[in-house]
């Protein structure tokens, strides 16, 4: 392909690398949810987002084979950008517990009544 091809391809906004496109939209994805939420812990239970849970749960398995030294895709590049919005590779149970425990203050905040809970 010569380059005035190429050029035209891309000036019509021709994607060359698809994961890296479907990569960022994710991170994206999460930038919004972070503004919105404040973190980046995205619930495996909220069926809202639950394509951007295990968007971000690959996230972690992919850090994890990196970590071990097995095949990855995950780039020093994509490490910064997500820990540069405070993305968080693991969390210990006390951490679950304190971050489950405060989204519980914030319904009792909002709602005032525990029975609307359950």
């Amino acid at each position: 392909m010569n380059d005035e091809r190429i050029q035209q391809l891309e000036n019509i906004g021709f994607v060359w690398h698809a994961h890296d496109a479907t990569w960022a939209q994710n991170y994206s994805k999460l930038v919004e949810y972070k503004h919105k939420f404040g973190h980046c812990n995205v619930p495996k239970d909220d069926e809202e987002y639950t394509s951007l849970w295990m968007w971000t749960y690959y996230q972690k398995q992919m850090y994890n084979k990196r970590t071990l030294g097995k095949p990855h895709p995950m780039t020093d590049e994509r490490i910064k950008k997500l820990e540069d919005i405070g993305f968080v590779w693991s969390i210990t149970h006390d951490e679950a517990w304190n971050s489950h425990l405060e989204n519980l203050r914030k319904y009792k905040a909002y709602h005032g009544d525990w029975y609307v809970f359950f």
